[in-house]
């Protein structure tokens, strides 16, 4: 099964890995998303049956069920574009040494 990165699924998913069983209270601390939000992102990978919520009064816990998780795309970090270094502006630099091949 195949995530794309650097979704809240993603997100999730890792730490599911991680955190067995995870309790959806630490889970939403954990990745800082409003209860509701969660609450849809856990619907939906439920329905894909990637997961699996049980409800204990109290607390809802939260395990994964399968383990051939792929992620796939390419992270933010990859996306940005590499700074290149500008060029010093103003005339060119001259050394004041020739060095030892021109005396």
């Amino acid at each position: 099964m195949d995530v794309v990165r650097d979704t809240l699924d993603e997100r999730i998913l890792r730490y599911l890995q991680e955190h067995i069983p995870a309790i959806q209270q630490e889970l939403r601390a954990h990745l800082r998303v409003p209860r509701e939000v969660l609450e849809r992102r856990l619907k939906a990978l439920e329905r894909k049956r990637l997961i699996e919520r049980e409800p204990i009064p109290g607390r809802t816990y939260i395990r994964l069920l399968r383990a051939d998780i792929g992620f796939i795309g390419v992270r933010k970090t990859q996306k940005r574009a590499y700074r290149r270094q500008k060029p010093p502006k103003g005339p060119p630099r001259v050394e004041s040494d020739p060095g030892p091949m021109y005396q």
